[in-house]
């Protein structure tokens, strides 16, 4: 994974990712490991990067990388080991509504 996410970081290594019509399904299944966290997260440098050109955006979501990325809006966090006050952030905001 980590040599797919340096590879997609060239512009003429696009084209090629796109003659290989399993490499991307394979970019965005790396996304599935989740007991390695060093994988996943060159899956999605991996995205990253290729998400620049529009052909690679169809074939990305022609793979289904939508259905693998939301994931980790919402259970990213705790899967990567990233906790809320390790970036900063506070982990309970309390929050009031009055009417």
């Amino acid at each position: 994974m980590r040599t797919f996410s340096v590879l997609s970081q060239f512009e003429a290594a696009g084209s090629e990712i796109l003659e290989f019509s399993g490499l991307v399904p394979d970019i965005v299944h790396g996304t599935e490991f989740e007991l390695l966290p060093g994988a996943v997260d060159a899956a999605l440098q991996s995205i990253a990067n290729v998400s620049v050109s529009s052909e690679l955006q169809d074939t990305l979501l022609r793979a289904g990388v939508l259905w693998y990325v939301n994931y980790f809006f919402f259970f990213g966090d705790k899967m990567l080991g990233i906790s809320l006050s390790t970036i900063g952030m506070q982990e309970d905001v309390p929050c009031e509504f009055r009417a």
